[in-house]
Parts: structure tokens; C-alpha cells; sequence
């Protein structure tokens, strides 16, 4: 409710103060880390600690599901 990952903001519960985020990105709306630099503004910004970093297996934001298969999903079971 206070977009304070993505605005910024002065410190506010468990949130520290911050400039948002660099490039302007909201963390609920990006879908791959083309659009990360992984600065972890919004991480230390968010007073209700809503962000995650999740990590994933390289080359799957490039389409390379096929060589790095996830555990879990179709691609994986082919293998």
C-alpha cells in the first residue's frame, strides 16, 4: 500500500530510508531480472517485508530451459 520499494520513502516500520528503486521498476511487476541491477533497494525499502529474492537456474531468462532444466516442470521430466 505505500509503494515505498518502488518510490522510496522515509523509514517506516521494519522499511529503511530509501530513493526507490534506480530504474523505476516495481518489484510486484517484474517477471525476469532483465529489469534487476539486484541493488536491493526495494528489499531494505519495504516496511512489510513483501520482496523476495528468489533464485533460479542460469539461462532461464533466456529461453534455455532445455539446458538447465528446473525440477518441477516439463522440461525436467523429458530429461
Amino acid at each position: 500500500n505505500t509503494f515505498h520499494c518502488y518510490k522510496g520513502g522515509p523509514a517506516e516500520g521494519e522499511g529503511q530510508e530509501t530513493g526507490g528503486c534506480p530504474l523505476y521498476s516495481h518489484p510486484a511487476n517484474l517477471k525476469d531480472n532483465r529489469d534487476c541491477v539486484l541493488c536491493m533497494t526495494c528489499l531494505k525499502a519495504c516496511p512489510h517485508r513483501s520482496v523476495q529474492l528468489n533464485l533460479r537456474a542460469p539461462g532461464v531468462d533466456f529461453g534455455f530451459p532445455f539446458l538447465f532444466p528446473v525440477p518441477g516442470t516439463a522440461s525436467a521430466s523429458e530429461h
